[in-house]
């Protein structure tokens, strides 16, 4: 989202030509989509395990940015596809953050959770910042640089729910 609101005045105000009563509305999109996903999270986890919600959000989440990757490559110049692809990351992380704050915290012992949880929040807000000023500091001459910040970010959180789902809590499970 911190890369969202960083790169996206100018790639669709300066670049795109979109007026800024116009990328005001697509601003509330975001931020509205997310909702929606952690509405449908915890509906969700009355059916499903919290480790598929994961696996499906950082899914989502992978498959947009790909998308904006994709988009960038091509040369697409509208809005549209670039806030489709977006609003499907975006969508990915609200089924995502809560139940991975929900999981790291459950993992710990409750003597520590606060500390857990303020770790956790560090993290989080810091990658977002290093990605913002990443992304600020770029040349953007289309959505692609854009593209390429949510590209990387998303198959980051997929490999790392990858990883801490299928490796370390299966080999933790084992007594390994």
């Amino acid at each position: 989202m911190q890369a969202y609101l960083t790169a996206t005045p100018i790639v669709f105000i300066i670049l795109m030509g979109v007026r800024p009563e116009v990328y005001g509305f697509y601003i509330m999109i975001m931020p509205t989509l997310y909702v929606v996903a952690t509405i449908a999270a915890r509906r969700m986890m009355m059916r499903v395990s919290l480790d598929r919600i994961i696996l499906l959000g950082v899914g989502f989440s992978a498959t947009g940015g790909l998308l904006h990757l994709l988009f960038g490559l091509w040369g697409v110049a509208t809005p549209y596809p670039v806030l489709v692809a977006f609003a499907i990351s975006n969508f990915g992380t609200g089924l995502v953050l809560a139940n991975c704050y929900a999981q790291a915290l459950n993992a710990v012992p409750s003597a520590i959770a606060g500390q857990a949880s303020a770790l956790g929040g560090f993290l989080h807000m810091g990658w977002g910042g290093i990605l913002a000023i990443a992304v600020a500091s770029m040349n953007h001459t289309s959505s692609l640089q854009f593209g390429m910040a949510q590209m990387l970010t998303t198959w980051l959180a997929a490999a790392t729910a990858i990883l801490l789902i299928f490796v370390i809590k299966r080999r933790t499970a084992e007594g390994g």
